[in-house]
């Protein structure tokens, strides 16, 4: 008697074309793709060529080309804009499938290592179609949705869990000036672009929760984290070694210096089904100090996944990713005990923001040395050449260091400008100095564009946001300087004098003359005239002539002809007619006739 044949495995059976197209539908048209215009084209592209048959035009430049529009000298080596959207669009699927997408038939999955998806039944769709007329009993057709609900709401909060962090150890790097041992080679232009800056090692985020579920969705998001990274030229580096650290137990200076690190970020996580606690911590690897600690108890439903997500960072990025943060402090501490000719562009750029702070004149001297010797030493370097405009640039708005040369300081910051955008057009040093070439050159719809870009490329980077709020502010666009005033105010730490200033001539325009006194009295730079003039304006308007006396005074020693020079001085500022009204007056009623 002939034994039974065994029983194959069947076939995993496919989901149709137009099943695929169905299920991609669903998930363009759904809340979590409904502002992810670079997902969705992301996913709608690579599903379409994959059922048309050009899977092996999935590729990183091909992607480059026909989904984001890049020319075709696009470099997919040097450049990892589509392997940093693929991480998020991977990252958008997830959070879909499990909350909206959950009760879907069939998944679209975007593999790591490549862009061609793929297409797949779930579970309980694939057994349905697989056997079809299978009777099921009653107790277990009743058991089977607790079963999932509750699965489902597990993955929920895992997801939420994970979510977060992933926000919250981005942002904590992302926007910051940061320094480490890689250097440009002179091998390659875009090498050549990118400056120095310290590295910053995410290690894993410890599971406290004692659910083990959170470890599989820790290894992928952390796996996201180093991929988002990647799209920074923020000098942020982390590695894969650092998977070999996982509950290590060595002290975390030790494993900083084993992988180069300066600094290290650290955290965990606790779950319970209602709530979700988040820790983080940074290190500094040369003392083992604890520079910046954070926690975030937050309630935690599927309503508010991304509310938490978005909260987080926000108070992430104000805590330490804007510069005037634990780490600028830390590196500019450094760069003050490197003598002069050992400093390089990143060095320099330290100390451009910390000039910024005080707008005192000997350190302006002292920082355009710098990036003089800066853009010798790295002609490639396209920060170096944005700094350098933006400080002659100073020379012409504040009258500091004048040069005696043929090429007046506007001109020397066109040109300085252009030679940066030239090496990279997205720098944000050179668009921002190309804004104010325009601004003071008077062609203030270009200035208006350049500003654009700036934020664009930086929306949080609360220097811009002062620095163009307060050009905004005083040439008559109050709409649009005071939001970008506010929010620069909002993302800093530790918010500098000049800071303060937009939100002085706004006052003042608007004839409310005690509060830009009091936003006057707070830009204290005292070796700045800018400050003493807007001081002294505001407390003549406002009555105060106590304080419109000192103001006076320390004008008057700033610079002695200021009264002869002021209307010249004012003419660079483009500034509207209200509000030059108001300054003049001010400025009469606290003793200064303007010649």
């Amino acid at each position: 008697m002939s034994q039974p044949k065994p029983d194959l495995p069947r076939p995993r059976p496919q989901p149709t074309p137009d099943e695929v197209r169905t299920e991609l539908a669903r998930v363009l048209a759904s809340q979590c793709f409904a502002q992810a215009a670079r997902s969705s084209e992301f996913l709608r592209h690579v599903v379409e060529q994959s059922l048309a048959g050009g899977g092996e035009r999935l590729k990183g430049y091909a992607i480059a080309i026909e989904v984001f529009k890049r020319p075709t000298s696009f470099d997919a080596q040097s450049d990892p804009l589509v392997r940093v959207e693929a991480g998020r669009l991977r990252r958008r699927l997830l959070e879909y499938y499990v909350a909206e997408g959950y009760a879907n038939p069939l998944r679209i999955e975007l593999p790591r290592g490549g862009y061609a998806p793929e297409f797949s039944y779930v579970a309980t769709s694939r057994a349905l179609r697989t056997a079809p007329t299978r009777t099921d009993s009653p107790d277990d057709s009743q058991a089977a949705p607790p079963s999932r609900l509750g699965s489902r709401w597990r993955r929920v909060r895992t997801l939420a869990v994970l979510g977060v962090i992933v926000v919250l150890a981005t942002l904590v790097i992302l926007e910051r000036p940061d320094r480490g041992s890689v250097r440009p080679t002179p091998s390659a232009d875009r090498a050549l672009a990118l400056p120095s800056g310290p590295r910053i090692v995410v290690l894993p985020f410890e599971n406290l929760s004692g659910d083990s579920q959170l470890d599989y969705f820790a290894d992928g998001f952390t796996e996201e984290i180093m991929l988002r990274l990647s799209a920074f030229n923020l000098f942020v580096i982390a590695s894969q070694t650092t998977w070999n650290y996982r509950g290590a137990t060595q002290p975390l200076n030790t494993i900083a210096a084993e992988i180069d690190a300066a600094y290290l970020l650290t955290g965990s996580v606790r779950a319970t089904p209602e709530r979700v606690r988040i820790s983080a911590r940074l290190v500094e690897r040369a003392t083992g100090a604890q520079l910046w600690t954070s926690a975030y108890d937050e309630d935690l439903t599927v309503e508010t996944l991304l509310a938490i997500q978005e909260k987080i960072a926000t108070e992430v990025a104000r805590a330490i990713a804007v510069p005037y943060g634990p780490i600028f402090d830390r590196e500019l501490a450094r760069a003050a005990r490197t003598p002069a000719e050992s400093l390089d562009t990143y060095d320099c750029v330290l100390k451009y923001y910390a000039y910024r702070r005080t707008l005192d004149p000997a350190a302006h001297a002292d920082t355009l040395a710098c990036f003089r010797n800066a853009v010798t030493r790295e002609p490639r370097f396209a920060d170096a050449w944005g700094g350098l405009a933006l400080l002659y640039l100073d020379e012409y708005a504040f009258g500091y260091d004048p040069e005696d040369d043929a090429h007046g300081p506007l001109d020397r910051a066109q040109e300085a400008a252009r030679t940066g955008l030239d090496i990279d057009g997205d720098n944000y040093f050179a668009n921002l100095a190309l804004a104010r070439v325009r601004f003071f050159k008077g062609d203030l719809k270009a200035f208006a564009r350049s500003a654009d870009k700036v934020l664009a490329l930086e929306p949080n980077n609360s220097e811009a946001l002062a620095l163009i709020g307060t050009l905004f502010a005083v040439s008559g666009s109050p709409a649009r300087g005071e939001p970008l005033a506010a929010k620069a105010l909002a993302l800093a730490p530790r918010p500098p004098g000049n800071y303060y200033v937009a939100r002085a001539l706004l006052d003042l325009r608007a004839g409310r003359a005690d509060d830009a006194l009091s936003s006057a009295l707070r830009i204290d730079a005292p070796s700045w005239f800018i400050s003493s003039v807007l001081v002294a304006a505001s407390a003549g308007l406002a009555g105060r002539t106590d304080v419109a006396a000192r103001a006076v005074a320390r004008l008057t020693e700033l610079d002695p002809t200021f009264p002869q020079v002021a209307r010249g001085e004012l003419a660079k500022w483009q500034i509207d007619p209200p509000l030059r009204a108001q300054l003049e007056r001010g400025l009469r009623a606290a003793g200064i006739e303007i010649e």
